[in-house]
């Protein structure tokens, strides 16, 4: 039985232009999952499949930290992928879910190692493609691994042993996967709305308490039902809501938001009278 194999798959997207160079000068196997025009047009944005070896500078460099020398592993660089397939078996086989038909026979480009996409296909109906993704030609499959660093966890995503083996229809993007990946879009972009909200407040004198993020999550989501859709105003209520509760008026200004009998304009306008210094 062949030994287990490393391999990344990294997206250039991330790291355009410098990631090939990376690629090339690290003395590692790798290969575009792209070919022929499609990878011509575009070698500076496009996936790489990288066979890791123990001890070399590349591979470290990928798994060290942003407070390292040349640490990559907060960029999110993409996958990474243990199997007992070799280089090009494990090449052939993901280069079958790089396009996809959905059930009306339109074709998607598919990048299932984004960290917004092996989420989406790990619950409901779209198990059945991750279950296809997994199926490589060695018998326990595919280990992927995704790293998301801004959450400090490891998604880990393997075939469950009953299902080894087992035969499975050519993947589809279904409907139910298109819908459980907008989800998760909306979730990666909520993080982001409350990072960037957060951010401004990061030298706050001691003494004084932020809201939690998971409290700033809960007053997002409420500010989309409450008729808050344009992004730019949900991030201003979130920053002047911010500022309310550092000045301890954290319910009034709940109670401004919360009032739908005003437009979201005319409900910002009174927040921000609010909390003047």
């Amino acid at each position: 039985m062949p030994p287990m194999a490393t391999y990344a798959l990294l997206d250039a997207t991330k790291l355009p232009w410098l990631l090939p160079d990376l690629l090339e000068n690290s003395e590692l196997r790798y290969q575009s999952l792209l070919q022929g025009e499609a990878q011509v047009e575009i070698a500076n944005h496009a996936p790489y499949l990288v066979e890791l070896k123990e001890g070399n500078a590349f591979t470290r460099q990928l798994f060290t930290g942003a407070k390292g020398i040349h640490g990559l592993w907060e960029k999110s660089l993409g996958i990474f992928i243990r199997t007992r397939s070799n280089f090009a078996e494990l090449r052939h086989h993901l280069r079958r879910f790089t396009r996809l038909q959905n059930e009306h026979g339109q074709w998607f480009y598919f990048r299932f190692w984004e960290k917004t996409i092996l989420p989406a296909l790990l619950e409901g109906k779209p198990v059945e493609l991750a279950e296809a993704l997994l199926q490589d030609v060695s018998y326990q499959g595919l280990i992927l691994m995704l790293p998301i660093p801004e959450d400090g966890k490891l998604i880990i995503c393997q075939r469950q042993e009953e299902h080894c083996s087992l035969p499975l229809r050519p993947p589809k993007i279904m409907d139910d996967l298109l819908t459980a990946f907008n989800a998760e879009v909306s979730k990666v972009q909520d993080v982001q709305e409350v990072q960037a909200v957060l951010a401004p407040f990061s030298d706050t004198p001691e003494g004084l308490c932020l809201p939690s993020s998971q409290e700033l999550h809960e007053t997002l989501k409420r500010l989309k039902s409450l008729g808050f859709s344009n992004s730019e105003m949900i991030r201003k209520a979130l920053h002047l809501y911010v500022r309310a509760y550092l000045q301890d008026q954290s319910e009034q200004a709940l109670a401004l938001l919360n009032n739908v009998r005003q437009g979201p304009a005319i409900r910002l306008w009174h927040l921000a009278n609010l909390v003047k210094d």
